[in-house]
């Protein structure tokens, strides 16, 4: 199977494509095991202190996923707690890394605060919104919520479907 790559699609179209491919668009939630598959990624789950022997000026416990762009494979962190949401976000976090074209490094290592609307790092910061934009798939969800009345109740009930369809598959 030929590598896919997005060097030719705007970012805005990444999500869309994928979901296309993976024959998501409208199924929620966006399961990120079609679009791993598709990219010939392999998914792995170790625990990172372990298996990395250079010394690290950063705790290798703190850091939750990576992704090396050379070997196709993404890695989630067996040590971190597990929550099927973060791990969700975690894996399209790291998928975007590897099709947005400018994201050149061969190697992430994601922390918490990288993962973070907090985060000052502007790949980051674009990793995390493609990642939303895939679980999201772009503005199905804001659509949805604006046809329920602003109150407190249609929060929760958009929380209580959400919270169900979520713990359907990582």
């Amino acid at each position: 199977m030929p590598k896919i790559i997005a060097e030719n699609i705007k970012e805005k179209m990444i999500v869309d494509s994928f979901l296309d491919l993976t024959e998501q668009r409208g199924l929620f939630p966006t399961n990120p095991q079609p679009i791993i598959e598709r990219l010939g990624l392999e998914q792995l789950e170790f625990d990172f202190a372990k298996e990395f022997s250079k010394p690290s000026e950063k705790n290798l416990q703190d850091f939750r996923a990576m992704l090396s762009y050379d070997e196709k494979v993404i890695a989630l962190n067996s040590t971190q707690k597990k929550n099927v949401c973060r791990t969700r976000f975690s894996l399209f976090h790291e998928i975007a890394h590897y099709v947005i074209p400018r994201h050149i490094e061969r190697f992430y290592l994601c922390s918490e605060e990288d993962m973070s609307a907090r985060t000052l790092m502007t790949l980051e910061a674009e990793a995390n919104k493609l990642a939303a934009d895939f679980i999201f798939q772009k503005d199905v969800f804001t659509e949805e919520g604006n046809q329920h009345p602003i109150k407190a109740t249609s929060i929760f009930t958009l929380k209580n479907k959400y919270k169900e369809i979520g713990r359907a598959h990582v």
